[in-house]
């Protein structure tokens, strides 16, 4: 199904289905690196083309950390915020930060739970963050210790930030190596991937935005 003959299908079978009412059901950023664009098809079949259907906005950049671009993320947050009425957002940040330790304000997992509360308090407060691990077992073997480290401080970080939840895409994905790209650094969605990925994604919003 990754061939745009099997995507032209699927659209065809989407519309022949939906009940076309028009309704969205909310507006959600999606905010990451490069695997917010692998995994962009995959999100608008599984949240663009339901009734009701949300609206997804792209505000990526391929090759970030959290704080790999110094204050990146803060000045397209604030212009973000400024442009989008938004009802959540969704996070797929860490990958790029697994290679090295590095510092508290540069690329790196030192201080990862520092640079976690950095970015989440960028965010409105009691606004909704779904936030996706990363699946340690199947990425690089030199990245394992940067890997643990970032899922780590993930787990602990909705004790601070209530609003935040973090989606375990790290055992969804276990053994599954069919989920990366193998080619291009091991490191980015592959097809299969991103559809799991999307699904993870997609069950978490509708249950909290219910048609």
């Amino acid at each position: 199904m990754d061939s745009l003959e099997g995507h032209g299908r699927r659209f065809a079978e989407l519309g022949a289905s939906a009940s076309d009412d028009g309704h969205v059901r909310a507006t959600v950023v999606f905010l990451g690196d490069s695997n917010v664009g692998f995994a962009l098809t995959a999100v608008a079949f599984a949240l663009t083309q339901s009734d009701p259907a949300y609206v997804i906005v792209d505000v990526a950049r391929a090759g970030t950390g959290i704080r790999s671009h110094g204050a990146f993320w803060k000045v397209r947050l604030r212009d973000v915020l400024a442009r989008v009425k938004r009802d959540g957002f969704v996070v797929n940040l860490g990958i790029n930060d697994t290679e090295a330790a590095g510092t508290a304000a540069t690329r790196g997992y030192a201080d990862y739970a520092a640079k976690i509360d950095w970015l989440m308090g960028l965010f409105p407060p009691h606004m909704p963050v779904w936030w996706t691990n990363l699946p340690c077992s199947i990425e690089p073997e030199d990245r394992s210790i940067g890997c643990r480290a970032v899922n780590d401080a993930l787990a602990a970080a909705p004790e601070r930030w209530p609003d935040l939840t973090v989606l375990d895409f790290a055992t969804a994905s276990l053994g599954r190596h069919e989920y990366l790209l193998a080619h291009i650094g091991g490191v980015h969605l592959a097809g299969p991937g991103a559809r799991a990925w999307a699904h993870l994604v997609g069950e978490a919003l509708n249950a909290h935005f219910p048609a």
